[in-house]
């Protein structure tokens, strides 16, 4: 049976998700680049998850949010 995605990595992709979230709305720069950063993280450990279980890498998925300019 072919899985698309292990259900860490959806997890991981989730967390990250919600890390790019958060830093959209953080109020100040030091917040909205440690959130930036948590949500790489958990892209890396998504893809790693994915290699894990033999499955191509994820393309890069374009948002249509709209950018964070900082202050």
């Amino acid at each position: 049976m072919f899985k698309a995605t292990s259900s860490r990595a959806a997890a991981y992709r989730r967390k990250a998700a919600t890390c790019g979230d958060l830093a959209a709305c953080a109020q100040s720069a030091m917040d909205r680049e440690q959130l930036l950063t948590m949500r790489r993280s958990w892209l890396a450990r998504a893809a790693s998850e994915d290699w894990r279980d033999g499955l191509p890498p994820m393309p890069p998925v374009r948002t249509k949010a709209l950018s964070v300019v900082p202050l």
